[in-house]
């Protein structure tokens, strides 16, 4: 999903600003391929921790993990992870080099440090562990406006309107990729309930029960549905995106539905799938949003 996000993000809702503007790309594609390599490194090495870390619990939610179905000694799977993250670190340099950009470096170890925390900690963190992943998810594309600062900086001088249009756009479809994944977020704790209880979790689950988490999970896809019709409005009326609209409000009233009629483990599981393959969804929409 990110590499799909990077992609429709730089071709469909920068590519027209770098032709309104007559400006040259910030990276060249395979500089463009090592920003994207390094995102998914990270990534990466995210997951891992986290896999790292919730073994215990797993073998309770998730008997089917890597790292529960096969011991690793501790040696080798940081030796795994110390290598990505090497890689990881030449990379951020060089892009920082190649875009004048050394100042924003602190970004990898930032994240990196957050991610780590998370992993060995997250259990504990409740709801505040699932905004700082959907905050991961959502920030993304901003990494890349960081090479493209100059467009973005005349685009505001010698073209207001599109650049207004630009900061509503990415606002709103930032937002909408947080609150999608937030509440995927509170559908998995309510998936992984069992495990999180032996663990000692703090998740909204296990503090407020699966009735009112139910509630949480509807408001927040209610906010999802209200930050998908502001897009259609702040574009003019397009009509690819009320269509968009549409759809996106009916796979959300779907996907509400499936999660009040849920009461296991695996039915919470098809209500996290369905709302990512919404998310996967709502990415495509970027192909259609006319921005200059």
């Amino acid at each position: 999903m990110i590499v799909l996000l990077f992609l429709l993000f730089d071709q469909f809702l920068i590519d027209p600003l770098r032709h309104l503007v007559e400006a040259e790309q910030a990276l060249q594609r395979w500089q463009f391929a090592l920003l994207i390599l390094d995102v998914l490194i990270v990534t990466v090495i995210g997951y891992w921790l986290n896999d790292h870390y919730d073994r215990k619990v797993d073998a309770i939610n998730r008997p089917d993990r890597f790292l529960v179905r096969f011991r690793i000694a501790e040696s080798q799977f940081y030796s795994w992870v110390f290598s990505l993250l090497a890689v990881g670190v030449i990379i951020t340099i060089y892009l920082a080099i190649e875009a004048d950009k050394l100042n924003w470096i602190w970004i990898y170890p930032l994240t990196i440090t957050l991610l780590w925390r998370y992993a060995k900690n997250g259990k504990r963190w409740g709801i505040w562990g699932n905004i700082l992943v959907s905050l991961f998810i959502a920030c993304i594309p901003l990494l890349f406006l960081l090479a493209e600062q100059s467009l973005i900086t005349e685009l505001r001088a010698n073209h207001e309107d599109n650049y207004n249009r630009f900061i509503l756009v990415l606002s709103l479809f930032t937002l909408l990729m947080f609150l999608l994944n937030l509440s995927r977020e509170i559908v998995k704790d309510l998936q992984d309930m069992t495990g999180d209880a032996v663990a000692g979790s703090t998740s909204i689950p296990l503090l407020v029960g699966i009735v009112r988490t139910k509630t949480i999970i509807v408001f927040v896809l209610a906010l999802s549905a209200s930050v998908q019709w502001s897009l259609f409005f702040v574009l003019n009326n397009s009509q690819i995106v009320f269509a968009y609209s549409v759809l996106v409000s009916i796979l959300l009233l779907i996907t509400v539905v499936r999660l009040m009629k849920s009461d296991t483990s695996a039915g919470f599981g098809q209500g996290s799938l369905m709302l990512k393959i919404l998310m996967i969804f709502g990415l495509f929409e970027l192909i259609f949003i006319p921005i200059a």
